[in-house]
């Protein structure tokens, strides 16, 4: 018997839903990501030629962005932690709220655009275009709750009035119309986003938003993005900073063993931000694998176990778990680079001249 393939969060779902519903949910069929190989390979084209067509700096293929960019072989051997850029800019970002809707690829797609963003305000280099040294923005402690960026804004484009998405598509999408939205009211184009709504993530879809909506979004768009196809290319692209969001039909357990990994468990048509790579012997010594890669899901604080990350004094955030490589190798993974920022707010001179 098929399973039963949802296209709509059913209208009788409370606005708060309990994990355990949605996991069910989702086994029973729920879409929430598309990763049949049909779409798998339409979306990887529509991507390319989208990226490969952007100009300098833009590659689309993992493999060669990284020798191009000079980063091959940077994540190897290392552990990784690109994730505890958010939480030094933005303290309880993670995980955020759980998915009111299908609409968990914004939710990974805006992780990783978080991560990005993050990352390169921290590494306080200049913009490789603009030549600015950019600023974290301001973002309230509301927002900053519901995870510091909007994932309706991104959502908002997907180009059909149902539920369920594809990565390659919102990656395409946060380098053209909707990027790093900070969550705050809108005043002037008459929307609040300061708080995650799923009522508010279907306001568009089949149409999309009013041009002078899209003026507003666009503003902070992602530069360019990458697909990604093996475990080192992740450990690459995550030892640099980039936020990485991925699409797949692998389930997994609620539960982290003592290291933090969690086992494949059923299906789920699901789409997951990876934060962080362990690629340290250790993994190969205790699991037989090339690798770990820590992934953040959208529906809250979902799972439970150990977060300790080994030989460390940090915690992984809540929400999340480890993946061993070879239970995630077959998702489609894209790699978010650098944010067109926030310049950095310049004070006046609040001592007359000449006095110290």
């Amino acid at each position: 018997m098929a399973r039963l393939k949802f296209q709509y969060w059913p209208e009788s779902a409370p606005a708060q839903m309990y994990v355990r519903d949605i996991q069910k949910m989702y086994q029973a069929g729920f879409a929430g990501c598309e990763f049949s190989r049909y779409k798998i390979r339409e979306g990887k084209e529509k991507f390319s030629d989208h990226i490969n067509n952007q100009g300098e700096w833009s590659n689309s293929d993992g493999a060669d962005a990284a020798h191009e960019w000079g980063i091959a072989g940077s994540g190897a051997g290392k552990l990784s932690l690109p994730f505890l850029a958010t939480l030094q800019l933005y303290p309880g970002c993670l995980p955020g709220p759980g998915q009111q809707r299908g609409d968990c690829v914004s939710h990974g797609q805006k992780n990783a655009n978080l991560i990005s963003l993050c990352t390169e305000v921290l590494n306080e280099e200049p913009d490789d275009r603009t030549g600015t040294i950019e600023a974290a923005p301001e973002i309230s402690a509301d927002g900053i709750r519901n995870g510091a960026l909007s994932t309706e804004s991104i959502y908002w484009y997907r180009e059909h009035g149902g539920d369920g998405w594809f990565c390659g598509d919102s990656a395409r999408v946060s380098t053209t119309s909707a990027g790093c939205v900070v969550r705050r009211n809108y005043e002037d184009i008459g929307i609040d986003l300061t708080n995650y709504s799923g009522a508010l993530a279907g306001k568009y879809g089949r149409s999309s938003p009013p041009e002078v909506i899209g003026e507003v979004l666009n503003d902070h768009l992602i530069r360019t993005s990458t697909s990604l196809s093996s475990i080192e290319q992740i450990a690459d692209f995550l030892h640099n900073g980039y936020g990485i969001n991925s699409c797949g039909g692998e389930g997994f357990l609620l539960t982290r063993d003592e290291n933090g990994v969690s086992k494949r468990s059923r299906s789920w048509s699901h789409s997951m931000a990876y934060i962080a790579c362990d690629m340290r012997p250790w993994v190969q010594q205790a699991y037989n694998e090339p690798g770990l890669v820590l992934v953040q899901n959208s529906w809250g604080r979902f799972n439970g176990g150990p977060r300790r990350i080994k030989d460390t004094q940090h915690d992984v955030p809540e929400g999340s778990f480890w993946a061993k490589w070879s239970d995630i190798s077959r998702r489609s993974a894209y790699a978010m680079s650098s944010v067109n920022g926030w310049p950095p707010k310049k004070l006046p001179n609040y001592v007359p001249d000449g006095v110290v």
